[in-house]
């Protein structure tokens, strides 16, 4: 007696939770399609057909981690302790070495913000334009000039407090030294002299701060480079200080941008700069901390996603902090979608999507059982007219 022939299809989508004899689903005495157990080298279509996956080949012999790409169509990537910066030529896919000096063994986090890239690595934080890479926080004066105070001017008898600070070639400033209180008698004279040692790299300017007499606020009242000597006799009070009170941003583990913000997660501390001037953070507002280390921060239109213990989503204005999931996810997993539909991030129960608003869905809970990792690593893929979230798990 010769058995009945079933056809199967179309197909549904992989199942690992269903009984393998439950895989046929069929309404009424429709046969609607079939879940399949699993799909190698097959890409399931949108039409609920089976498609050959294409074949891939090797395009780099060195070791290369940490992807992050740019948008005219390069990469950055790490090798040991090298960054490189990726391009496909008439020859194949090229790495030209850009800097030296990463860590060997953490991981690198890049937030690309208009045409610079910034990245760390928990020890340093460098920003990339495309031809260099430099140290993005600009280093506090070590050693500050010692006031000298005199007669012979007009300034009046009383206090003043002076500070110091850095400036970078492109305007970027560093924190503040201590104040340093001067008394100074009536028709004072305030003398600051600099050293000769050369200014640390990228910096320019040694910039001199002052309060008015018995005052509180620092104005800058003048710049110094290597032995020269600034004397005031009187002063032009120029510009407050704008990084009285704030500290250099530190490195981390990961790093975004939202807003006009840097955000940088390192353990269970997240630090956020000040708007626009990414180097510094205000050491006493500046951060939120969690119960748990950070794995995933994902910058959406409404806010952004922080993944620790469990899943939070942080509304624009960094006021308030909503739990949407019970979960956390895998360190560094996180992919943006495109056209600004949302991000994407492998959790420990399968891929979740959240949206712009702070609504999540986890794609595989119900019908995947996903496999404890304490690694992924997640790619968008549109191709051949289908489009994707693929994560690779360690073997």
């Amino acid at each position: 007696m010769q058995g009945k022939i079933h056809p199967i299809g179309p197909f549904l989508g992989i199942n690992t939770r269903l009984p393998s004899t439950r895989l046929m689903v069929n309404e009424g005495s429709r046969h609607v399609g079939d879940f399949l157990r699993d799909a190698v080298n097959v890409d399931l279509t949108d039409s609920s057909t089976a498609m050959r996956r294409q074949g891939y080949s090797k395009v780099l012999n060195a070791p290369t981690r940490c992807l992050h790409p740019l948008p005219d169509g390069k990469a950055l990537a790490v090798q040991g302790t090298s960054l490189m910066l990726l391009s496909e030529t008439a020859s194949g896919l090229t790495a030209v070495l850009v800097s030296n000096g990463l860590s060997r063994t953490n991981h690198v986090s890049f937030s690309t913000d208009g045409a610079q890239t910034y990245l760390t690595d928990g020890v340093g934080l460098w920003c990339c334009d495309g031809t260099q890479v430099y140290r993005y926080t600009v280093t506090v004066p070590q050693s500050a000039p010692t006031p000298r105070v005199s007669t012979g001017g007009v300034l009046p008898a009383g206090l003043y407090q002076m500070a110091f600070s850095h400036v970078a070639q492109d305007g970027r400033e560093s924190a503040m030294t201590p104040t340093v209180t001067v008394q100074v008698p009536d028709k004072g004279v305030i003398s600051i002299s600099s050293t000769a040692a050369p200014l640390p790299l990228g910096v320019v300017d040694l910039v001199v701060y002052m309060t008015e007499c018995n005052g509180d606020v620092l104005y800058r009242v003048g710049a110094l480079l290597p032995g020269e000597t600034l004397t005031l006799t009187s002063v032009s009070y120029l510009e407050m200080s704008p990084t009285r009170h704030l500290e250099a941003m530190p490195p981390g583990c990961i790093l975004r941008h939202y807003l006009g913000r840097m955000l940088v997660a390192d353990g269970p501390i997240l630090y956020i700069s000040q708007p626009y001037a990414y180097a510094l953070y205000d050491p006493v507002e500046g951060f939120m901390q969690f119960s748990a280390d950070i794995d995933v921060i994902a910058p959406v239109k409404g806010g952004f996603y922080v993944c620790a213990d469990k899943t939070y989503f942080v509304s624009g204005d960094f006021e308030s902090v909503n739990e949407v999931l019970p979960y956390g996810a895998v360190f560094a997993s996180d992919v943006s979608l495109p056209d600004s539909a949302g991000q994407a991030w492998y959790s420990h129960r399968g891929l979740v999507i959240g949206d712009n608003i702070g609504q999540v869905q986890n794609k595989q809970e119900g019908v995947i059982s996903v496999p404890p990792s304490s690694k992924a690593a997640l790619l968008y893929r549109d191709e051949r007219g289908i489009r994707q979230l693929l994560a690779v798990l360690p073997a």
